[in-house]
């Protein structure tokens, strides 16, 4: 009979992103490449998996002239990395969104391996910093021949 081994969760790392957990909502903003600007409402629901092996993130938005995008998106800590690792599933992409990354300056930044989006392969950079009375502010960059650019902002609060 062989011994079953007891995997050890990262549960302590996983309560630095308890600022993900509950419902918000905000006021997105999509940098398009071309300049243009689009404004929409966006939802997530934050929750903790039972045996907190990561935290779940779902996502949902209907943006104008590109329709309903939703994604699921799961955090967890990486012991032998040093380092959180995330896998989102979106409407809007073939592949999972894979990234990895650490705190730096009390947010938790992420850098995306590359991924095929509808422009082309994409490499993305992203944020989410707590906000003290509640929720956090998401930022995404996408990687451009003369560096970061702007992709989506957007501070998701909880409902009034």
């Amino acid at each position: 009979m062989s011994e079953i081994t007891r995997i050890n969760l990262p549960v302590i790392q996983l309560q630095k992103l308890d600022f993900l957990l509950g419902e918000g909502q905000g006021v997105e903003a999509m940098y398009q490449p071309d300049g243009e600007v689009l404004h929409y409402k966006a939802f997530v629901s934050g929750s903790r998996e039972s045996c907190d092996r990561y935290v779940r993130v779902d996502y949902f938005a209907d943006i104008p002239t590109l329709g309903v995008d939703t994604f699921r998106l799961l955090i967890t800590y990486d012991e032998d990395n040093g380092c959180f690792r995330s896998w989102a599933f979106s409407t809007r992409a073939l592949d999972p969104f894979i990234c990895s990354g650490t705190f730096v300056d009390g947010s938790l930044v992420m850098l995306s391996e590359p991924v095929r989006m509808g422009n082309g392969l994409q490499k993305m950079r992203q944020s989410f910093s707590p906000i003290a009375s509640g929720g956090f502010f998401y930022h995404c960059e996408r990687w451009e021949l003369d560096g970061w650019k702007s992709y989506i902002s957007v501070s998701f609060l909880p409902p009034s």
